[in-house]
């Protein structure tokens, strides 16, 4: 049964990584390549562009990673209020990662109702939005990284 189950995980992992490289990748593609274009040229139709074409495959990534990243965390600690105890690192790690999450849920409302409709042609109105996404993105993957490397928090 144990090999059963390290290989569940490691099926977990294997699943969340593909979908942090394809989350984070698009996003620092946005962020380094496409968006520093965009702000020179004065207008957003790259960033538009970009998005358009990324929103399927980066939502997809985004709800594989939060499906296993669940799971991962509820394997990890099964009682799933000792999340929100800050008990151990582990515990304060899930939290942080839960927290980086919603903020990313948060921004991406906020992107859809109220930035993007009100953005027009104007690049830098979508700038801000765009860097602290990816800032997120990259705080998520350095938080991953730690249940392996040793505990950030």
């Amino acid at each position: 049964m144990g090999v059963k189950l390290e290989a569940m995980m490691l099926t977990l992992l294997v699943l969340h990584l593909i979908g942090a490289t394809l989350w984070v990748g698009g996003h620092l593609i946005l962020a380094l390549g496409i968006l520093p274009q965009a702000l020179r040229e004065g207008s957003a139709k790259r960033i538009l562009d970009f998005e358009a074409r990324f929103k399927l495959l980066g939502h997809s990534a985004l709800v594989i990673q939060i499906l296993t990243g669940i799971e991962m965390a509820r394997r990890m600690q099964p009682k799933m209020g000792e999340w929100f105890s800050f008990g151990s690192s582990l515990d304060r790690t899930i939290f942080a990662k839960l927290v980086l999450l919603g903020l990313t849920l948060v921004l991406a409302v906020h992107m859809k109702k109220r930035v993007l409709p009100g953005a027009g042609d104007d690049p830098r109105k979508l700038a801000m939005h765009v860097r602290v996404v990816t800032v997120l993105a990259l705080g998520l993957l350095v938080l991953g990284a730690s249940f392996k490397g040793g505990w950030v928090l």
